[in-house]
């Protein structure tokens, strides 16, 4: 008779003591997270705009003051902005690049440079004023001499007037009044004094065959009147016919 079998004895059970640890809580992100951004309600001529306060405060002392100021429900007035200048505006923070370039024109950049440099939005004004110094490539328009002068006169841009003082002095057609008004008198004076430089140079250059050739300054500025009299004339060799007056 076989004596039963002894069970095995089972190996021990160990029966660690683990303590979990507590999950440890998210932190807040130092530049990513944001408050709930509050908005604003402009009144641009008879338009009411809802829009963040975010970009407008971040880019501009002058919105930062606007919103400081005790809350009101009314909205807030912008006098003298006109619905496409505040609209240029809210692109530029809005819209890509890439939509912006699309969309590109040299009216939206004027009216973007117009009202970013009334509130001093410094990345609008230099953005605004590179396209607009590009719009010859980007378009088939760009700035006339008389208005690289006036706006370049209007916002500092002094690259833009010596470009347009370029510009009058090499082309061929003689200035008109809107622009020798624009020009004012001490850089009108230095414009004919110029031009007549420029002519002299010429007129040594020209084989005249003995030609008595008269040259007016004034024919640099069409329909100018008074401050400047006489001019000078480059006489020839001897010889025989009516001078040949050349213009600016």
């Amino acid at each position: 008779m076989q004596a039963k079998s002894q069970p095995e004895a089972s190996e021990p059970v160990v029966i660690q003591n683990q303590t979990a640890e507590p999950p440890t809580m998210p932190k807040r992100n130092d530049k990513y997270f944001l408050n709930d951004d509050p908005m604003a309600v402009f009144q641009v001529e008879d338009q009411l705009f809802k829009v963040h306060q975010h970009h407008l405060a971040k880019a501009s002392e002058h919105f930062r003051e606007m919103f400081a100021k005790p809350g009101e429900a009314a909205p807030i007035p912008l006098p003298g902005v006109g619905v496409a200048e505040f609209e240029s505006l809210l692109d530029y923070f809005y819209e890509s690049h890439e939509s912006r370039f699309a969309n590109f024109s040299i009216q939206g950049s004027l009216d973007l440079l117009s009202i970013s440099h009334k509130y001093q939005v410094h990345g609008a004004v230099r953005s605004s004023k590179v396209d607009l110094d590009f719009s010859s490539i980007r378009s088939n328009s760009t700035l006339t001499p008389l208005q690289k002068l006036s706006l370049g006169d209007l916002y500092g841009f002094d690259d833009w007037v010596s470009s347009a003082l370029k510009m009058f002095l090499e082309r061929e057609e003689p200035l008109s009044v809107e622009e020798a008004i624009a020009l004012g008198f001490d850089r009108l004076a230095d414009f004919v004094e110029t031009r007549e430089e420029q002519l002299e140079d010429k007129i040594r250059d020209v084989e005249h065959g003995g030609s008595q050739i008269r040259v007016s300054p004034l024919r640099g500025c069409r329909g100018f009147r008074g401050g400047f009299r006489g001019g000078f004339v480059a006489r020839g060799h001897r010889g025989r016919g009516r001078g040949a007056e050349i213009p600016f």
